[in-house]
C-alpha cells in the first residue's frame, strides 16, 4: 500500500505546479479510493440484487488497492466467515493460487501504472 499511494503522490505531485491545487487533488484521490468507491460498490450490489454478483464483486475488488489489502488481511485473520455468503466467496477465489496471483498482480500494475506515468511525465517536464 505503500509503494501504491507513494507512486500516486508522485504523480500527483508532478501533474499540479500549486501546491494548493495539489493538496486538493491528494485529498481527492484519497477520498474516492476510501469512501466513493466503496459506496459505488454497495449501490452496485444492492441494486443488482437480483442477479448473481460473485464475480463482478470480485472483479469491482481487484480495481480498488485498498480493497484488495482488505479482503487479503480479513482472510488472513480468518475472520472471512463474519462477512457471510460474501465472505465464502472471498476466500474461495482470494484464498486460491490464482486468486493471490491475480491480486498481486493488480496491486503491481496499481504501482506500477502511476509510477511509469509520473516517470513519463518528469521526462516530458520543463523545469
Amino acid at each position: 500500500m505503500t509503494l501504491v499511494f507513494t507512486a500516486l503522490a508522485v504523480l500527483v505531485s508532478l501533474l499540479v505546479n500549486d501546491r494548493a491545487k495539489g493538496l486538493g487533488l491528494a485529498i481527492l484521490v484519497w477520498l474516492v479510493v476510501t469512501t466513493l468507491y466503496d459506496a459505488l460498490i454497495v449501490l452496485v450490489a444492492t441494486t443488482s440484487g437480483d442477479y448473481p454478483l460473485e464475480l463482478p464483486l470480485i472483479g469491482l475488488t481487484l480495481l480498488n488497492p485498498i480493497d484488495i489489502a482488505r479482503v487479503s488481511m480479513l482472510l488472513r485473520l480468518d475472520t472471512a466467515a463474519l462477512m457471510g455468503y460474501t465472505g465464502a466467496v472471498f476466500e474461495r477465489f482470494f484464498g486460491s493460487f490464482l486468486g493471490i496471483g491475480v491480486s498481486a498482480a493488480a496491486v503491481i500494475l496499481w504501482w506500477l501504472v502511476p509510477l511509469a506515468a509520473a516517470r513519463r511525465r518528469f521526462c516530458r517536464k520543463d523545469f
